[in-house]
């Protein structure tokens, strides 16, 4: 049974915490949607549900970049810039 509080909870947890985020996140990018894998390479990126892992990340950052994913694309060149540049 759903009540109003768990359906409360689960609209304003955090997107890593979301019951099944995560799955619907990966099918959504195995249907080619940019967001989705943008999502995907947050997880891998932040260690969200998943261990961080900045290769996996990067693959799905890339994969939106080619769909033309601004922020995707924002991310993945600050990840390829030397942390002692200011």
């Amino acid at each position: 049974m759903i009540t109003t509080a768990t359906t409360l909870s689960t609209l304003h947890a955090p997107r890593s915490t979301a019951p099944a985020s995560d799955g619907r996140y990966r099918k959504a990018a195995g249907k080619g949607l940019r967001d989705a894998k943008f999502r995907v390479g947050q997880m891998y990126h932040k260690g969200r549900g998943v261990a961080a892992d900045l290769k996996e990340a990067a693959k799905w950052y890339t994969e939106a970049t080619q769909q033309s994913h601004t922020n995707a694309m924002t991310i993945l060149a600050a990840m390829y810039v030397p942390s002692d540049v200011s």
